[in-house]
C-alpha cells in the first residue's frame, strides 16, 4: 500500500541514484513504486502524465539492464511515440539510444533502420554549438562496434567538429 503522501519525484530520484549504483533490482522496484504513486493521483495534469511517461521509460531503462529485453523495447517505444506526439522530440534522445541497443541485440534490422533515421533527424534538429552532440556520438560508437569503417569515419568527423564547436562555446 502506497502512502499519499510520497512524492514519485523523489521515489524517482532515488532510483536514480540507486541505477547509477548498479543497485539494479532496488532502481527497478523504486521506479515501479514511483509509477504507482503516479497512477494513484485521480486529475493528473499534463506534468503527471509527462513524468509517468519519463518514469515508465526509467522502468524501461531498467528492464534493459535486468536483461528484460522485449519488456524494455514496449516501453521505450511508448516513450519516444509519447514524446513524438506531444512535440518533444528532443527528449526522446536516450530511449532512441536505448532502442538502438535493443533492436540491434535482437536482429530487429528494420526497426534498427528506423531508429537510425530518427537519430539522424533528431541531431540534425537539435545539435548545434551549445549542445553536446550525445547522438552522433551514440551513432559513431555503433558503427564502430558494428566494424563499418566507411559510416564510422564519415561520422567521426562530423562528431569530431560538433564536439570542437561544443568546447568552444563553453569556454
Amino acid at each position: 500500500r502506497l502512502l499519499r503522501r510520497e512524492n514519485p519525484a523523489k521515489v524517482n530520484n532515488i532510483a536514480l541514484c540507486n541505477m547509477n549504483l548498479n543497485n539494479n533490482k532496488k532502481a527497478y522496484a523504486d521506479f515501479l513504486k514511483s509509477f504507482q504513486i503516479l497512477k494513484q493521483i485521480k486529475n493528473k495534469s499534463k506534468r503527471d502524465i509527462d513524468f509517468m511517461n519519463v518514469v515508465q521509460g526509467n522502468i524501461g531503462t531498467m528492464l534493459n539492464k535486468l536483461g528484460q529485453y522485449n519488456e524494455a523495447i514496449g516501453l521505450l517505444e511508448k516513450e519516444v511515440d509519447y514524446y513524438s506526439k506531444n512535440n518533444s522530440n528532443n527528449l526522446s534522445v536516450q530511449p532512441l539510444i536505448e532502442l538502438l541497443g535493443l533492436y540491434d541485440r535482437s536482429n530487429q534490422k528494420e526497426k534498427l533502420n528506423e531508429v537510425i533515421v530518427k537519430m539522424i533527424a533528431l541531431e540534425k534538429e537539435y545539435t548545434n554549438k551549445n549542445t553536446f552532440p550525445i547522438l552522433t556520438e551514440a551513432l559513431y560508437n555503433f558503427y564502430l562496434k558494428k566494424g563499418d569503417t566507411q559510416k564510422s569515419v564519415a561520422i567521426s568527423k562530423r562528431l569530431f567538429k560538433l564536439q570542437k564547436d561544443y568546447s568552444n562555446s563553453i569556454k
